[in-house]
């Protein structure tokens, strides 16, 4: 049967296996649903897990001690 090797990036705190196991699932009802091809296996390789995009501050929050400085 066709394999499918997933290459994929987590984010930081989620569960890797329950969101491995549910990447399995939906890839292979959607590669049969689009194809009609049944998947032997689906196997999902955790890269990395990255670590929460922190916001970046706007440019009166950067300066904002300094207007308060110079009052």
């Amino acid at each position: 049967g066709l394999k499918v090797d997933l290459y994929c990036y987590l984010e930081y705190g989620v569960s890797v296996p329950k969101v491995a196991m549910e990447m399995q699932e939906r890839v292979s009802q959607q590669v049969l649903f689009m194809t009609d091809i049944d998947l032997s296996e689906v196997n999902i390789h955790v890269v990395a897990v990255v670590p929460e995009k922190l916001e970046q501050p706007t440019i009166e929050e950067l300066f904002e001690d300094e207007e308060e400085e110079n009052e």
